[in-house]
């Protein structure tokens, strides 16, 4: 369903900033059902070629019937967010969690071509690459061919002109699981059908399996040929580059999904030999593909096809004069250290304490006890729960267990970055030196915290 026609040109010239609309970067696009449901986007250009981009005035002047104007975002200096699944169509009432991201980054915005969804436009230096999640969706335009189609249906007043919100959209990546979740629970209350329709939660799978190399870590075999190996999986070259990868050798299909895609540029489905190393790669822009490296693309090749009769890489030598041997100690002469406890039996005093269990098993109900048994010790406690409304759920929780309200200390969901005599927001991650360093200046300008409780959801498996 679309809330507005593909495209009216007054609106367009009224509504788009002016660097966009003198920029060389717009494609028509037209519609195209998908055989799962929903429509396609079809740009009538390359995302990531730029010869095959144009002027704003060269599309109005070739538009046709039933087609609409989009823009490129390769190597642009302005950055594309798409929170979709976020609003209803018909009544037009919008996600109060998508109204709160809008919030923090007040620049252009527009309803998208379907109405269900969100596009912002901004400016700003953003460190992450990419977000896939099923309401918010994110790629860096520094290394990632991306087109948008535009409506210029306006969010608002307070949306219409592009500002620099890159520091605050960074913030967004430390929380963006948790926001699209929550945009995505809220759309069963505001639009049950189009809830309904959404597919199943992605399988999240920890980073560090996905990780692909920096350098290689197997030689290729010699005399191995690339495409040779293209040919008996019948996978057609559209062309060949050399960039900062090493030779690019796209590809018309994904080896992956077997197919082109559909709304998508079909030369982004990569294999790289020789790579800057020297190994062999495999790199994909694509939507679903982006995560997958080379080992998974020969495990679905050789599912579906069969395996390369030749060899690819070297055989692994494996040197029969290594091994290892295992020692072992008994106890014996092992002197227990005394354990002071914070909260006896439970609670170490200077110790790290963990505790897992499934969501609704009560993890923060007992951490709001222990809040309670420091407080009662004249210990002041510091608590992380970037996930609990303050007025709904914490301040309710922990009054409930006997808390003292004057020594429990809430951490800002925001914290700040201190640059000479300049203060920008960002997100807290302790997998940062700068934010564990914090946390201990925090705990020794109270000088009386006796226990810090971080409370957050596992992620699902």
């Amino acid at each position: 369903m679309m809330t507005t026609p593909l495209f009216d040109e007054a609106k367009f010239r009224k509504h788009i900033p002016a660097e966009m609309l003198a920029a060389k970067r717009w494609m028509r696009f037209f519609l195209k059902p998908k055989p799962e449901g929903g429509t396609a986007k079809i740009p009538l250009g390359n995302h990531a070629d730029e010869s095959t981009w144009s002027t704003f005035d060269e599309c109005v002047a070739a538009r046709e019937h039933g087609q609409g104007l989009g823009y490129a975002f390769y190597g642009s200096d302005i950055q594309a967010l798409d929170i979709d699944h976020c609003r209803n169509p018909k009544t037009g009432q919008i996600c109060n969690e998508a109204m709160l991201l809008l919030s923090r980054l007040p620049s252009w915005a527009e309803y998208s071509v379907s109405g269900q969804g969100i596009h912002v436009f901004f400016k700003g230096n953003v460190r992450g690459k990419q977000l896939i999640e099923t309401c918010i969706q994110y790629w860096n335009p520094k290394n990632s061919p991306r087109f948008f189609a535009l409506t210029c249906d306006m969010v608002g007043e307070a949306f219409t002109t592009l500002k620099d919100v890159g520091e605050e959209f960074n913030y967004v990546f430390a929380t963006a699981r948790h926001i699209s979740a929550k945009i995505r629970e809220e759309l069963a209350t505001i639009d049950p059908e189009q809830w309904a329709a959404l597919p199943d939660e992605r399988k999240i799978v920890e980073p560090v399996t996905r990780e692909k190399a920096k350098h290689k870590t197997r030689k290729v075999a010699g005399g191995f040929d690339v495409k040779d190996f293209l040919a008996f999986y019948r996978l057609r070259i559209d062309n060949e580059t050399d960039n900062e990868l090493g030779h690019c050798i796209r590809l018309t299909t994904c080896p992956l999904k077997g197919e082109a895609h559909a709304g998508h540029n079909s030369t982004t489905c990569n294999f790289i030999y020789p790579s800057k190393d020297g190994g062999l790669a495999f790199h994909c822009q694509s939507t679903g593909c982006c995560e997958y490296g080379i080992t998974e693309v020969f495990e679905a090749l050789e599912k579906t096809k069969g395996p390369y009769p030749k060899p690819i890489y070297e055989e692994k030598i494996v040197d029969s004069a290594y091994s290892v041997r295992i020692l072992t100690h008994t106890l014996e002469h092992v002197v227990a250290k005394k354990i002071d406890w914070v909260i006896e039996g439970r609670m170490p005093k200077g110790m790290l304490a963990y505790m897992f269990a499934p969501k609704g098993r009560g993890k923060t109900k007992l951490c709001n006890y222990f809040n309670k048994l420091a407080n009662d010790q004249g210990m002041r406690v510091i608590r992380f729960n970037m996930e609990d409304s303050e007025d709904t759920i914490l301040k309710p929780s922990l009054h409930a267990a006997g808390y003292n309200v004057k020594l429990t200390e809430v951490v800002d969901k925001v914290a700040l970055v201190v640059k000479g005599d300049k203060q920008l927001p960002t997100a807290v991650n302790f997998s940062d030196e700068a934010s564990i360093a914090a946390l201990r200046n925090l705990i020794t300008s109270f000088g009386d915290v006796g226990l810090v409780v971080s409370v957050r959801s596992a992620p699902s498996c």
